[in-house]
């Protein structure tokens, strides 16, 4: 399986990455954010996303699913309205 799901979703977050293992299925390393480090592990087969503080799951393209497999979308724009039914 490819880490480009993990490396896609990162450039979304806009944040950057540096592995620090990669075996067969599970990739280690760290995200570089705007205020710090969040380290991180990924599994490739289900394409789950081990942080800290939550889990995430993947598509093949690298946005998030839910428990059905949906695609669950956030804008990450400061100027976007959850209301805004022209955007």
């Amino acid at each position: 399986m490819s880490v480009k799901p993990l490396a896609r979703w990162a450039i979304v977050q806009h944040w950057s990455l540096r592995y620090t293992q990669r075996d067969g299925e599970v990739v280690t390393g760290i995200f570089t954010t705007s205020v710090g480090t969040v380290p991180f592990r990924y599994a490739r087969t289900p394409r789950a996303l081990f942080l800290p503080d939550r889990v995430v799951h993947l598509d093949a393209n690298g946005w998030e699913i839910d428990a059905s497999g949906r695609t669950t979308f956030s804008s990450k724009r400061s100027d976007f309205e959850k209301d805004n039914l022209d955007g």
